[in-house]
């Protein structure tokens, strides 16, 4: 990969680009963020006109409909805009409504425009056009400690956590789901088409 252009093999996120189907943003553990192009000479280049990206640990990667990419990283959340071949980060987060992000794990939009962010220390963050709120164990919410976040086809958002198992957002807080024997943590979510959830666990394979 390094003869590539690829300078980290740690690989922790993959989003595919906005303006370009054959095009990649790859998301590493330390090594910043690259775009990947499978069909080019050069496979891989990093981001690197934006300093504060250089030895991020990158844990998720969107765009959003103004094709903004929103990297989620342990250091924070990064908001870039593509201004031709360069990037500029127009917006950092590192506290949202007025909470520290610790160790953010994951970042969804979902259909209604919202853009959800789970930590593992500070519980989950909503940010839109309007607001920001911020979902933690002292405001009504179960668990800080949130390994992934998503939201299927029918506008639900879930949450899978270290310790409680998978949570549910009300429409107010985020509360557990209770479905039989579950194990307390909940490593990735995903939907097929029939609008089934499928869910990762750490010691009880899948559900």
């Amino acid at each position: 990969n390094q003869k590539d252009g690829l300078k980290s093999v740690n690989i922790s996120a993959i989003c595919q680009t906005a303006e370009n189907q054959n095009k990649y943003y790859i998301g590493t553990g330390g090594g910043g963020l690259y775009i990947f192009s499978p069909y080019d000479s050069q496979k891989f280049a990093k981001v690197e006109c934006v300093h504060s990206l250089d030895n991020i640990n990158v844990s998720g990667i969107i765009t959003d409909k103004d094709e903004h990419i929103w990297v989620c990283a342990q250091e924070g959340i990064f908001v870039l805009e593509k201004k031709g071949y360069q990037f500029v980060c127009v917006k950092q987060y590192h506290k949202i409504a007025g909470i520290p992000l610790v160790s953010p794990t994951g970042i969804v939009y979902d259909i209604n425009g919202n853009c959800w962010i789970s930590t593992f220390g500070s519980g989950i963050f909503l940010i839109n056009d309007k607001t920001e709120k911020a979902f933690t164990a002292q405001s009504g919410s179960i668990s800080d400690n949130v390994l992934t976040i998503y939201s299927e086809s029918k506008s639900n958002v879930w949450a899978g956590t270290q310790d409680s198992g998978l949570l549910k957002f009300n429409g107010v807080v985020f509360q557990p789901v209770t479905a039989g024997p579950m194990d307390k943590a909940i490593w990735a979510i995903a939907e097929d088409n029939r609008g089934n959830l499928y869910l990762g666990s750490g010691e009880s394979g899948l559900y």
